[in-house]
């Protein structure tokens, strides 16, 4: 696996346009998740999206959520890989009343 990785890194890092990425990217997702108000401790995803035959890119790359209520939370998002590789990122979102 680790030269198929290799290959598709540099596919993507060398991807012309969003699309191109998006080609060599999205087939690389096994499952991805999204805790849209992350209390520090516990991840407890809302939201789950998984390819049911990995590699083939039909996982969905777009999620939404309508807060109730204004204020400040913390939405982590959470991807694994083909590979088995999983990574995680913590964004703060805002919403007005």
């Amino acid at each position: 696996y680790e030269e198929l990785e290799k290959e598709l890194r540099k596919r993507i890092e060398e991807a012309a346009t969003d699309d191109d990425k998006k080609k060599y990217f999205v087939p690389l997702i096994n499952y991805w998740a999204v805790d849209w108000n992350y209390d520090g401790t516990v991840f407890k995803h809302d939201f789950v999206s998984f390819d049911k035959k990995p590699g083939e890119g039909n996982v969905k790359v777009r999620a939404k959520r309508k807060y109730e209520r204004p204020g400040t939370y913390r939405v982590v998002v959470k991807v694994t890989d083909i590979f088995g590789g999983e990574t995680s990122r913590e964004l703060i979102v805002n919403v007005r009343g």
